[in-house]
């Protein structure tokens, strides 16, 4: 399955530094006992992730906030990543996952043992992220669980 995450960030963050962000998260980290059973879950888990994916130009902006001489049709600019005071649909983005600034971690489900678990406030847990994360830089990602 294909997730969206946005990852917020306190400048550009290079594929590197994504791939930092991401590593516990990681399927091939998963902590195991010796029989093989995965003893630890994670807030989220992946095999793949890519910037943008099939959630490429997710991210508006109107062009007057963009240095570029790109001539749209509809006067935006779909991106997949920007500071996120400039951001149109901040909260239109119908993330599955988000990392804050700080590497913490909300998941609209989690895998608790072999079952999922709603989380009941997500929603409200990412308008506090975007309130504390003015003059940040969000990026979003395609992940493959």
């Amino acid at each position: 399955m294909h997730y969206c995450l946005l990852l917020i960030t306190k400048e550009i963050p290079s594929e590197n530094r994504i791939s930092e962000i991401l590593e516990p998260y990681d399927e091939e980290n998963l902590e195991c006992d010796k029989t093989g059973k995965i003893i630890s879950f994670p807030t989220f888990t992946y095999d793949w992730w890519e910037i943008g994916g099939r959630y490429s130009g997710k991210l508006k902006l109107k062009i007057d906030d963009c240095y570029s001489s790109t001539e749209t049709s509809d006067g935006f600019l779909y991106v997949d990543g920007a500071k996120i005071d400039k951001l149109l649909n901040f909260d239109e983005i119908n993330c599955f996952v988000c990392i804050d600034s700080d590497e913490n971690v909300i998941a609209r489900e989690t895998l608790r043992g072999y079952s999922f678990v709603k989380d009941e406030d997500f929603d409200k847990k990412l308008a506090e992220i975007k309130t504390k994360s003015k003059g940040m830089f969000a990026t979003i990602l395609d992940i493959h669980s």
